[in-house]
């Protein structure tokens, strides 16, 4: 079932099984601005998961596998820059 939920700083669109989360969650701020997607499989965080700043640049970004961090994880500055980038397999550090 898809619902918009207004609350006082964001619009959020999900999707709920029962009570877990799944598929693609979406938040909005006020303003209309893009502030958060991320994305479920029965409750447990898979696929891209990406989180931008009230400026509107990335703030990170997040990819999961069955709950667990997977691939290339990217976090960035204020500005946009590039603040730090790291890799994961299933859930561990590789580089």
């Amino acid at each position: 079932m898809k619902k918009l939920l207004f609350i006082t700083i964001a619009t959020i669109k999900r999707i709920f099984m029962g009570e877990e989360r799944h598929g693609e969650y979406i938040v909005y701020l006020k303003n209309g601005q893009l502030e958060s997607k991320k994305n479920y499989v029965n409750g447990k965080r898979h696929g891209e998961y990406v989180v931008y700043r009230k400026n509107g640049q990335l703030w990170y970004r997040r990819n999961y596998l069955n709950g667990k961090l997977h691939g290339e994880q990217i976090t960035s500055h204020g500005n946009g820059q590039l603040e730090l980038k790291e890799n994961y397999v299933n859930g561990k550090f590789v580089n």
